[in-house]
């Protein structure tokens, strides 16, 4: 299955990549998920092309091409988060929100950093696009109203959505409850509070394929 798209001469550029982001929470009964999830658009890694068994042999199929470089790179972020608010009548009330969020992928102490655990690579994207296909996602105004909807539940939306029209590569023929699950038991490996806390502080993040393989992930050390 190809994650990557190739140049019309054969070549391979550097190509932003949507990654599956697993974030450490505290399980709550009503909510009892350890991770919450988002999506994020990062710069394919070159180190990951170089250094992963999937890179060697992808790279020798799709040689990248010698005017890729690498530079100072921004990432985006997709999720939805629980905010509290008062409804027309007053009522305080929980809603969802719809967040999209850019930080430099090298700097330290960002959104996108705290508190992020691994990665999982869907593949690459096409950007244009993106942020107003997934305001289409159905997302219930306030927790009350769907108590089962989680922040995965956007999740497996939003890649739906994508994969429907052309943005992302054909996902795995599995439920995309077990896609996610795989990346569960690849940050499982790596969680300890002092581990989510040497990640926050601009640690070198883990990433696994999409079958839960490590592989080299696009968002070294920060600076």
């Amino acid at each position: 299955m190809a994650i990557f798209k190739p140049n019309k001469d054969g070549t391979r550029t550097s190509q932003k990549c949507l990654y599956i982001a697993y974030y450490a929470r505290v399980p709550k009964p009503t909510s009892p998920g350890r991770y919450h999830a988002a999506l994020v658009v990062l710069p394919e890694s070159g180190s990951y092309i170089r250094k992963s068994t999937f890179g060697r042999l992808l790279s020798a199929i799709l040689p990248i091409s010698s005017s890729s470089t690498q530079s100072k790179e921004e990432s985006i972020k997709f999720h939805v988060i629980n905010v509290p608010v008062s409804d027309s009548s007053g009522k305080g009330r929980v809603a969802w929100d719809f967040r999209v969020e850019k930080d430099d992928t090298a700097a330290n102490g960002t959104k996108l950093r705290m508190r992020l655990v691994a990665l999982m690579l869907v593949g690459s994207v096409t950007i244009e696009g993106v942020e107003e296909t997934l305001t289409k996602v159905d997302i219930p105004k306030y927790t009350d109203l769907r108590p089962e909807w989680k922040c995965t539940n956007f999740l497996y939306e939003a890649l739906t959505l994508l994969e429907s029209s052309g943005m992302i590569p054909a996902l795995p023929s599995i439920p995309l409850s077990q896609f996610w699950d795989m990346g569960v038991h690849f940050a499982d490996k790596w969680r300890t509070e002092e581990s989510v806390q040497m990640l926050s502080s601009g640690g070198a993040v883990p990433c696994c394929d999409r079958e839960g393989k490590e592989i080299v992930g696009p968002l070294g050390p920060a600076v």
